[in-house]
């Protein structure tokens, strides 16, 4: 049950997740014809600012999350009913809390705020990004239980209809009015009815939620919780500082207008991440059911399976990426928007060493292991803000940004996580040597393939779509030869061609 539920998301995910971006980048074209970059900067920059403020959230979805894997298995729905009742009276709470401090922090935001031309209403503009983060707090707690169950893939309609439904309205509004205080009341209106939806769906799907009651949380539950909470909101502290800071940098020492170019790769970027991540933590809660056995060994080939996948994965799609996105701004906006292959090498390391933490991150959150890693985020937030501030100071560009990041996810996180997942997971530090050995063979492998892929791909000159088709089966089939060549022999890879085989016997039995 739980590997069919976990291929339903990811390919639930993955077809949706494509389809939503081609819409958006159609979307982004009518956006920048009838605006212009100026409008995408402040967008990523109200964003950013909305980031930092999320850290309101504190990291109780994740520790709540990890708390409803045994009563799920358990069947124990007054455990359920009450840490959903805490969740939602947290949830309100924050959604209130973001709504008065984004709006108290005005003066700052418009302080940070380095635009070219002028924009109308811009603090109104920048509460309506405020007023849209603090509705989405309001109902959304009800899909962290269907995630915990891994039937994500229920409210893939609502979710993928819901976006549908907002890039269409969004974009009929600016070509009938060009008002973008509109195109943001829109998105207002569509977050709020999509998590009404899925808080209608999770109550029709769980019964329990529509009792009025609640039982009472075991206290061993409620002080693990606020334990993990802790311990996760420096590591909500960590992605806040560095994916919510690096816009900030570029907004004030570069300009606004490289925030807008810049969102146009990382739209792609994100969008792919999306699938990734997604593909990724449908099996999370896979591995939570294998961890609650006890069993370490049946747990480290687990992790070792999704280390594989994650290499997989992100070592296919930062190649492709890489080849591909340069011709695709070029061919959907022009040559205007385009950025040096340089930042974007480095913004795909990035990539593909976050994707690389997945397996670490997965067995973490499903173990439990929060508290030991506790400084670690905050470490990673300082040193990716100092060390972005320094080079930009010094290089005065925008691969300095990213390269800050870089850096300090390698003298942190990369080494960091697996080093916590051993020690305190699987209690046997001798296996993180194979880890190592892999996972430097693993980056060996994508740096190979990526730059046989450039090549061979760039022999392709032609600007079209066609052209761009071209090369995007050429990069794939050169970095999916590679790893199948450099890894068909591993037990890896033999576990998941068996597992392949035996999912598609029983989807076509069933």
């Amino acid at each position: 049950m739980y590997s069919k539920n976990a291929v339903s998301n990811a390919l639930t995910n993955i077809l949706g997740q494509i389809l939503i971006l081609v819409l958006n980048f159609i979307a982004r074209k009518i956006f920048l014809w009838i605006l212009d970059a100026n409008y995408l900067g402040i967008s990523g920059l109200f964003s950013s600012v909305i980031t930092m403020l999320s850290l309101a959230e504190l990291g109780m979805g994740t520790a709540i999350t990890f708390s409803l894997y045994k009563p799920l298995a358990d069947n124990n729905d007054e455990i359920i009913l009450a840490l959903m009742r805490l969740y939602q009276k947290a949830y309100r709470f924050i959604g209130i809390f973001i709504l008065a401090a984004g709006i108290a922090i005005t003066p700052l935001v418009m302080y940070m705020t380095e635009v070219e031309v002028e924009i109308p209403h811009l603090r109104w503009i920048y509460i309506l990004f405020v007023v849209n983060t603090s509705v989405s707090y309001f109902y959304s707690y009800n899909r962290t239980l269907i995630i915990a169950d891994q039937k994500e893939y229920r409210l893939a309609v609502i979710d993928y209809a819901g976006k549908l439904t907002l890039a269409v309205l969004q974009t009929a509004v600016l070509i009938l009015t060009k008002n973008y205080i509109l195109y943001l009341l829109m998105q207002i209106a569509v977050t709020f009815a999509q998590n009404y939806l899925v808080y209608r769906k999770v109550i029709k799907l769980y019964p329990v939620l529509r009792y009025t009651g609640g039982g009472q949380i075991p206290k061993v539950i409620l002080e693990e919780i606020k334990k993990n909470t802790l311990a996760m909101m420096l590591y909500k502290l960590a992605v806040v500082i560095v994916s919510g800071t690096d816009n900030l940098i570029i907004s004030k020492s570069l300009g606004t207008i490289w925030v807008g170019l810049y969102s146009n790769y990382s739209m792609v970027i994100l969008s792919v991440q999306t699938i990734c991540s997604k593909m990724i933590s449908s099996v999370t809660a896979s591995i939570g059911s294998i961890v609650a056995t006890g069993d370490k060994e049946r747990s480290y080939q687990a992790y070792e399976i999704m280390q594989y996948i994650c290499f997989v994965v992100y070592g296919i799609c930062t190649v492709v990426i890489f080849v591909l996105i340069n011709p695709f701004v070029e061919l959907f906006l022009g040559r205007e928007y385009l950025i040096s292959n340089s930042t974007i090498a480095i913004v795909l390391v990035n990539f593909y060493l976050l994707g690389m933490q997945g397996a670490s991150a997965s067995l973490r959150d499903a173990q439990g292991i929060f508290w030991q890693g506790k400084l670690r985020p905050l470490a990673q937030g300082i040193l990716n803000l100092v060390i972005s501030m320094l080079l930009v100071i010094f290089m005065k560009n925008l691969t300095a940004v990213f390269l800050g990041t870089v850096i300090s996810r390698v003298m942190t996180v990369t080494w960091f996580d697996p080093y916590v997942v051993h020690k305190y997971g699987f209690q046997d530090l001798n296996k993180i040597k194979t880890f190592v050995r892999k996972y430097l063979k693993y980056g060996g492998i994508v740096i190979l393939s990526g730059a046989a892929a450039f090549f061979s791909a760039n022999a392709c000159t032609v600007q079209s779509i066609s052209g761009f088709i071209a090369k995007g089966i050429t990069s794939a089939l050169v970095s999916g030869g590679f790893i199948f060549l450099c890894t068909f022999r591993t037990p890896e890879f033999r576990f998941l061609i068996r597992k392949t085989g035996q999912l598609w016997r029983s989807f076509h039995e069933k």
